[in-house]
Parts: C-alpha cells; structure tokens; sequence
C-alpha cells in the first residue's frame, strides 16, 4: 500500500517541483539584467544557445526514432514508449536549464558588478540559475518513474 500510494504521488510530487523551478526562474527573471551592452551580449548568448539546443534535438530525434522502432521489434512496445518519454523529458530539462542558465549569467554579472566586493548576491543568483535545471531533472525524472 506504503509502496502504491509513493508511486502514484511521484508525478504531483514533479509538477510541485516543475513549480518551484518556474518560481526561481521568474524571480531570477525579475532581478536587473545589466546595462544596455550586458543585455545585447546575453541576448546574443541565449540566442545561440538555442540554436545550439535545436539542431543538437534535430539529430536526436532521428536517433530516437531508429531506437523506438529497435526497441519494439527487439523488447515491447512499452518499453520503446517508456523510452520515448524518457528522452522528451530530458529534452524538457534540457529546454528549462540552457534558458534558466542563460538568464542566470547577466544577471549573476550584473549583481557581481553592482555588490563589489561583496559578492554573495551573485552567488545566489548563479545558484538560483543551477537550481532551474536542478530541479526540472529530479521533477521530470519522478514524473516519468510515476508515469511509467
């Protein structure tokens, strides 16, 4: 029963985390971003990262298919779906953590530059932008063990 009702939590214990992602990243969205040059540069950073992340899922989606077909003539059809989720959710993780990265480093720049010499500020917002990714692996994770 102990066993059951864990299993059957996991995806509303994902979502809950999946939500305190999107809050950090939105109050880590809400800090100043730095001046004009700062904000062009990450623009520029997050743009090409993007792009990046793009063209790295396009290969993968060919690998991902050739791995579901193997998977169900090879295994079952449920494992080569299980697979399937699998790997949109670490796209997902992925998707959240360069955009929660890339927000991050204006912004933990800017509050380096404006606390000088203190530098806990920064700290805190470069922590902020690991704790995204951090926590949208562990919540997609216990949402596709839930799932599954």
């Amino acid at each position: 029963m102990s066993m059951l009702l864990n299993t059957n939590l996991a995806p509303l214990i994902g979502i809950i985390g999946l939500i305190f992602a999107f809050i950090i990243f939105s109050s880590l969205k809400a800090k100043p971003a730095g001046n004009e040059r700062m904000k062009d540069i990450a623009d520029q950073i997050h743009d090409g990262a993007l792009v990046f992340l793009f063209r790295m899922y396009k290969v993968l989606a060919g690998f991902i298919v050739i791995v579901f077909i193997l998977l169900t003539w090879k295994v079952s059809i449920m494992t080569a779906f299980c697979f399937v989720g699998g790997a949109i959710c670490s796209i997902l993780a992925g998707f959240i953590g360069m955009n929660g990265a890339t927000i991050a480093n204006v912004r933990t720049a800017q509050a380096a530059e404006a606390n000088k010499p203190n530098h806990g500020p920064a700290l805190s917002m470069a922590f902020s932008g690991g704790a995204i990714m951090g926590l949208a692996v562990a919540s997609l994770g216990i949402m596709g063990l839930g799932i599954a």
